[in-house]
């Protein structure tokens, strides 16, 4: 909760500079996102993840320019996962996933507005699960470096709020994990793996156009 609100805050704080320039939009909205590793770790190879949570988005743009500010932050919890070639499992946890990066608009008329976003994306997850299997858990924290974009429609509905969806694909290719416990012969440290996420989502947001 406390990383909830803070990620607000940054939020808020760099968006309410950009509405004293020219524009600002903030949203918060639910979705569905499906996460699947493709190399790395051949005992998880085939591995994905389904997950449902929250997103925040923020978009800034000023000087009459189309090219502005992207930040999103997302918060979500495992609904499903396959374990690839270990099998099925139980998983719990919570994944965080934030993007700080480049921002482009594409208006078109007065209502309706496509948005793009791309940057540098950070994933910290913290994971539990029960391997049917082994009959054994598994604990560790992991963090993902990689890309993030995004493309969103943005509608507006009334004065200073519009409905948004959208579609926001992160990818993955350098990764820690701090293994707590295990059943695998495997230690905690940096690796190189493929994983590919996307998740759907739509919300409600607030603008101000100076």
């Amino acid at each position: 909760m406390r990383k909830i609100i803070f990620i607000l805050v940054c939020i808020t704080a760099v968006n309410g500079s950009v509405f004293c320039l020219q524009e600002g939009y903030v949203s918060m909205g639910y979705g569905y996102k499906q996460v699947n590793v493709f190399t790395g770790d051949t005992e998880l190879l085939g591995k994905e993840k389904g997950m449902l949570g929250f997103t925040i988005n923020g978009y800034g743009f000023w000087n009459d320019s189309n090219v502005g500010l992207y930040l999103n932050a997302q918060y979500i919890r495992p609904v499903y996962v396959s374990q690839g070639n270990e099998g099925p499992g139980i998983l719990s946890g919570l994944t965080q996933d934030y993007t700080i990066g480049v921002a482009f608009r594409l208006p078109v008329g007065n209502t309706f507005m496509l948005l793009f976003g791309l940057g540098p994306n950070f994933i910290t997850e913290t994971v539990n699960c029960y391997m049917f299997d082994y009959q054994k858990f598994h604990k560790s924290d992991i963090l993902n470096i990689g890309f993030c974009g995004e493309v969103s429609a943005k509608f507006n509905i009334a004065p200073n709020l519009y409905f948004i969806s959208g579609l926001n694909v992160s990818y993955s290719f350098v990764n820690y994990t701090h293994i707590y416990e295990t059943y695998r012969d495997k230690d905690s440290g940096w690796a190189f793996q493929s994983i590919l996420g996307n998740r759907f989502f739509i919300g409600i947001g607030v603008y101000k156009i100076r």
